[in-house]
């Protein structure tokens, strides 16, 4: 359960990151998308871990309510299990409210990168000052066109 609790607790840090960056206009909307990826990149690590959280926790109430226990009284399964089920469902309410703000983050950064006025991100390789050059090329043809 502290387990499921700790996660629950980074995914809201996720979904505030998000529209935080969200929110930001001065920042890179290509240092955003990447931002992004990694965050939903261990989103999808943690839903993985609840979901092998659930199944043991599935396959032990399972094996444990098919015998009673040795003194009498409830089973250890019984007492345990509704509380794993309410944090289970609270960490999935908790990744639908982080994917919602991550799909605002995309539409945000994906509007931003598209506009005419940004100015483009540094060449980090040979291959990104090729496509820059042909890019530059490609908008002097364009202005000399216009002005004939």
């Amino acid at each position: 359960m502290q387990r499921l609790r700790e996660l629950r607790k980074a995914v809201d840090g996720f979904a505030q990151h998000a529209t935080t960056l969200a929110g930001s206009k001065s920042l890179d909307p290509a240092a955003v998308i990447g931002e992004a990826n990694k965050i939903l990149a261990t989103l999808l690590k943690y839903r993985t871990e609840v979901q092998g959280i659930k199944g043991l926790a599935e396959s032990l109430a399972r094996s444990l309510s098919s015998r009673p226990p040795a003194g009498g009284g409830m089973s250890p399964a019984a007492t345990w299990g509704p509380e794993l089920r309410a944090g289970c469902k609270q960490f999935s309410e908790a990744v639908a409210h982080a994917e919602l703000a991550m799909e605002k983050l995309y539409r945000v950064a994906g509007q931003q990168i598209n506009l005419p006025t940004r100015t483009a991100t540094e060449a980090a390789g040979l291959f990104d000052v090729f496509l820059l050059f042909v890019d530059v090329l490609t908008k002097m043809i364009e202005h000399f066109k216009k002005r004939k």
